[in-house]
Formats: structure tokens, sequence, C-alpha cells
């Protein structure tokens, strides 16, 4: 394999880095307002969480391959997905100001999709290059129609609504007595 020199700080140009950095800078000054012996594990797990999803997108970049970089961009999602549950109770418990819950939220899914996004993209890269083996090309494949499903199964019940089993999306009140729910 052949290694080409690339920009050593240009993770900073990326957006993914971009809105990692903001959401660990908001973290902090966020975390200031709690009480700092009282919530002390609760702030030092949040800032960490933070600090851990701006710090991986930052080693996966330096990773000498493709694959090292997917690994470490999942790293980073999986550290800001356990600030988003932080945030999600910290909103339920009315920890801070339901505005500041609310941008916090959206920047951290914001992020989630732009890291998947990325991620994609980077597998379509070594597809292209045909780097990625053929069984981890299915995997992926697999994976994100189970996301897919998911996402879409989540949807139709925060709706209020249910499957039926021919695959009609109805209100729950709207089931009429014998259909089975799906």
């Amino acid at each position: 394999m052949v290694y080409f020199a690339r920009n050593p700080l240009g993770y900073k140009n990326l957006l993914t880095w971009s809105q990692a950095d903001r959401i660990y800078i908001r973290t902090i000054e966020l975390t200031k307002t709690l009480h700092p012996i009282k919530d002390s594990r609760l702030i030092d797990q949040m800032v960490s969480s933070a600090r851990s999803g701006k710090r991986n997108i930052e080693e996966g970049f330096k990773r000498a391959t493709t694959a090292e970089y997917i690994k470490f961009l999942g790293f980073a999602i999986a550290s800001l997905a356990e600030l988003r549950g932080d945030y999600e109770e910290c909103e339920r418990l009315r920890q801070f100001p339901p505005t500041d819950c609310t941008e916090l939220l959206t920047l951290l899914r914001g992020e989630d999709v732009m890291l998947g996004r990325q991620i994609m993209s980077l597998e379509r890269k070594m597809d292209a290059d045909g780097t990625r083996p053929a069984g981890e090309k299915w995997q992926a494949v697999r994976r994100r129609e189970n996301d897919y499903n998911k996402f879409i199964t989540d949807s139709i019940r925060a709706s209020g609504c249910v499957r039926l089993p021919n695959g009609q999306v109805v209100k729950k009140e709207d089931v009429k007595p014998g259909e089975e729910k799906g």
C-alpha cells in the first residue's frame, strides 16, 4: 500500500469535526452551570463523551487505512450517542434550560446523520477502490436496511400509528376489532 501524505490538520476542514467541536464547547459551557460537587460525575461523563466524539474524528482521520478511519468514526458516533442520552436525561430532569437541551439534542442528531453519511461515503470509496471485502460490503447493506426499518417503525410508533399485517399504517384508534397489529 502506498501512503499519501495528507494535510495533518485536514480534519479541521470536516463539517463533522466542526460540529463535534461546537458540541464539545457548548457542553463545557452548559456543565459549568451544574453543581460542581453534586453533579461532578455527570459533568465528567458529559465532557468526556463530547471530547471523545471530537477526538475520535481526529484520530480516525490520521489512520493509514480507510477501514480504520471508519472504525474511529463509529467510536465517535457511540460517544456522542452516550452524550445524547445524558442530554435527554437532563432535559427530563430539567437540569438545563429547555432551549439549551433542544439546541444540543438537535446538534447531536445532526452530527449523527453527518457521521453516518461520512461513513457511507468512505465505504463507497472503498468499494470504488476495490479495498472492501465482499462480506463486509454485504453486512453494511444489511445494517443500513435494518437501521432504516427501525427508523420507520420508530417513526410510525412515535406518530401514534401502527402497521397492520398487510403493511397499511393507521392510527391506533382506527384499528378495527379483530385486526392484528403488526
